[in-house]
Formats: structure tokens, sequence, C-alpha cells
């Protein structure tokens, strides 16, 4: 089975849905770790807009032990270091972020060099 989903300019999803009246919960967890993330960036005194996510783990943290589905990993990466044009993405520039969904919780897990 095959499902194609693309997502437009203002962040909707088209393609294959869930049936009316239910959703992905994966979805909505990955989404509240973001929103949880993406609020926390401006204590550590970074600027959302500035950066792009680029990995979202569930179930480990940075040292990739499992910690349980209540945890989410989440990788952004400084925009002005992302390449326009196809090419590698050199190393440094990433925040590494931990949220814990039960404590709604995000914190700074470290930085990339």
């Amino acid at each position: 089975m095959v499902i194609e989903l693309s997502i437009d300019r203002k962040g909707k999803s088209k393609g294959s849905s869930p049936p009316e009246g239910s959703s992905h919960p994966t979805s909505r967890e990955c989404e509240e770790a973001i929103a949880l993330a993406e609020a926390m960036l401006p204590s550590v005194g970074k600027n959302p807009q500035d950066y792009k996510l680029i990995e979202a783990e569930n179930l480990r943290d940075r040292a990739g032990a499992y910690r349980g589905p209540q945890f989410w990993y989440l990788t952004f990466k400084a925009r002005e270091l992302i390449p326009s044009t196809p090419a590698e993405i050199g190393f440094g520039g990433e925040i590494f972020v931990e949220v814990d969904l039960v404590e709604k919780r995000a914190r700074v897990a470290g930085y990339g060099e």
C-alpha cells in the first residue's frame, strides 16, 4: 500500500487523510513536541524563525538510549547554514532539544559544533 502525502505552503497536508473525526496520534505527538521545542528556543536566546527542524526521533535520547514513548528528540539547524541548492549540509549550527510530552517540557540537550 502506498500513501501519498504532500504539504502545501501553508503547512496543510494534502492527499490521504484519516477518516472524519479521527487523527494520527503520532502526528499529533510530533507536532506537540515541535511546538514545545519552538516555544522554548527564545528562552535560550534563539529565534525559532532562524532554525529549521531537520530531524525528529521518538523514544530516544541523544545517546540513542530508549527513554519511553513520551520523549522526543529534535534537531534544529540554523537556516543560514543550509544550502539553497542540493549539497551536503555541514556540521555545526544545530540545537538538540529533548521534549517530554507528559511533563510538557522541552530543554536544550546540546549544541552542534
